[in-house]
């Protein structure tokens, strides 16, 4: 009984190797995600987490509106937040999905399974691009935004 307890869990492990990709190693072993720290929601949104990092944008400018927190300190405070939950938040979302394929995809062997998760999981360079002009368009409306390369505010005299 314990085989086949310690076979599913190598099965499972292979299943968010092959979910994770290369980085595999640095998102579930390390605490601090130093992507997430200087990309904040651009990071989010390359490793699929499109909500997130949509939320993540939005409830940072709007709480820098609110209570007038100033771009500097609201950028840094986001990213700290960004570097130490990412990565937590990163492999809730990974395990949702993978069980979500393995329910789908029922009877399926290991290895079909991996492909699967091969093709639907890794990071996303297009959408690094997309969420860079998002941002962009996001700072031209907002006067406070998260990512450090949209928050220089700086005034030339």
């Amino acid at each position: 009984m314990k085989d086949n307890a310690s076979m599913k869990k190598k099965n499972y492990d292979s299943l968010l190797r092959a979910y994770i990709g290369a980085n595999y190693d640095k998102l579930y072993t390390r605490r601090f995600n130093w992507s997430a720290f200087f990309f904040t929601s651009v990071y989010m949104m390359y490793r699929g987490l499109y909500l997130q990092g949509f939320l993540f944008c939005i409830i940072a400018n709007v709480i820098g509106l609110i209570f007038n927190i100033d771009a500097t300190v609201l950028t840094f405070l986001s990213m700290i937040i960004a570097g130490l939950s990412f990565n937590d938040i990163y492999l809730a979302h990974v395990k949702k999905q993978i069980n979500k394929i393995k329910v789908d995809n029922d009877g399926y062997t290991i290895d079909e399974l991996k492909i699967i998760c091969l093709s639907k999981g890794g990071a996303r360079a297009g959408v690094a691009v997309l969420a860079l002009f998002f941002l962009s368009a996001v700072g031209n409306v907002f006067p406070v935004t998260i990512d450090p390369v949209f928050c220089l505010d700086v005034e030339l005299n």
